[in-house]
């Protein structure tokens, strides 16, 4: 039942209310499909260290190894996507602030020489 409910938060993007249902203060969630739920949770959330912490946990649970290794490859090759596009944008936005302060420079440049021929 609980999982059944944190499924369902999850699923609507109430993250913080799915994770409140498995995640109960001083009880860790004890079923491989709850663990699993839980770091699918911190994989949304951007917590990608404790997801991992968690799906090692799960290993504890036999005949999942398998599914682990899966989402284990799957979650490495998402942070890479995801470091790639922070890359991207940080390289976009120095960019622009070079060509902002060129465009200002040159301004400053027109109009001392604009001022000096006066």
């Amino acid at each position: 039942m609980r999982l059944a409910r944190a499924s369902e938060h999850a699923v609507a993007g109430r993250l913080l209310e799915a994770e409140a249902l498995l995640a109960l203060p001083g009880k860790q969630p004890d079923t491989w499909d709850e663990i699993d739920l839980l770091a699918r949770i911190r994989v949304r959330q951007g917590k990608f260290t404790e997801a991992m912490q968690l799906w090692k946990q799960s290993l504890a649970f036999p005949g999942h190894d398998e599914v682990v290794a899966a989402r284990v490859e799957s979650l490495n090759t998402y942070a890479i996507w995801q470091l790639e596009k922070r890359r991207k944008m940080w390289l976009a936005l120095a960019i622009a602030w070079a060509v902002i302060i060129a465009s200002t420079l040159g301004w400053l440049v027109v109009r001392l020489i604009v001022h000096l021929i006066r």
